[in-house]
């Protein structure tokens, strides 16, 4: 009789156990689950942060080349007040550089620059 009942409390004991790891097993999964599902809406929000940020930029940078559009570019001196006011007003410009045949020819910063 005594072996009967040893038996039949080890058979609760193994059922125990396995229930046990078997809710530690779901609640794991439920955790990791959970974090896995903050960390991805973290990220969706950096992404959109960043993405946000960059076209802020560049619409930046469009109003700044939109305002420089106007100017008289072919003369470096006549248009150098402009290009540095340009630069101090426009957010996230630091330099506008006029470019002709692949030569920078003149500089918000420096100013005329001669070809060499």
């Amino acid at each position: 009789m005594t072996s009967c009942i040893k038996k039949i409390l080890s058979d609760k004991k193994k059922l125990v156990c396995t229930v046990s790891l078997l809710i530690w097993g779901v609640f794991s999964i439920a955790l990791l689950s959970a974090t896995y599902l903050s960390h991805l809406a973290s990220l969706k929000e950096r992404g959109n942060l960043a993405r946000s940020q960059v076209e802020e930029m560049l619409a930046n940078a469009q109003a700044g080349i939109n305002k420089a559009v106007r100017l008289d570019l072919d003369d470096c001196d006549k248009s150098l007040y402009e290009l540095r006011n340009i630069v101090a007003v426009t957010p996230d410009i630091r330099t506008i550089s006029l470019v002709r045949n692949g030569y920078m020819y003149c500089n918000s910063i420096i100013g005329k620059l001669s070809p060499e």
